[in-house]
């Protein structure tokens, strides 16, 4: 994950190249270890860059679903005109019982959940124990016994 400083000097280059268009993959933006002091900044959120930035995500991360292949793209109405279009020949679709549950999920994710404030927190902090409880393991692992 970029942190903003590093989206900024991004965010310069860009700037350069009129016909340049940023490609953000953003599936992992809910799993934040640190939300306060490092948290997640999308680079279409900076100032001028929305109408250069294509963000993407997905359900497969977030809600444990890679298999459902659920995803989303965000960006200016354009280039999503033109997305909408090409799709038409894509042979590959989101079964509309999918769509619906992803979208429902996204809504409910942001209700408590087992005793955070939302499922995304409950979220960053599970992985925050396995990759914790991992690094443990592998620091001992690595001591001369």
């Amino acid at each position: 994950m970029f942190s903003r400083s590093e989206l900024e000097r991004l965010k310069s280059i860009v700037e350069k190249y009129p016909n340049l268009l940023v490609f953000s993959d953003e599936v992992y933006e809910r799993i934040v270890f640190d939300p306060v002091n490092s948290p997640h900044v999308s680079f279409a959120t900076l100032p001028g860059m929305f109408e250069k930035t294509l963000t993407m995500s997905s359900a497969g991360k977030t809600f444990s679903a890679t298999g459902w292949k659920c995803g989303w793209c965000v960006g200016p109405s354009n280039v999503m005109k033109k997305m909408a279009d090409l799709q038409q020949w894509v042979n590959f679709s989101t079964p509309t019982v999918t769509q619906d549950a992803v979208a429902r999920s996204l809504v409910k994710a942001r209700e408590e959940y087992e005793g955070h404030p939302t499922f995304y927190d409950w979220l960053a902090s599970d992985y925050k124990k396995r990759r914790d409880f991992l690094m443990a393991g592998l620091e001992d692992a690595g001591k001369e016994g």
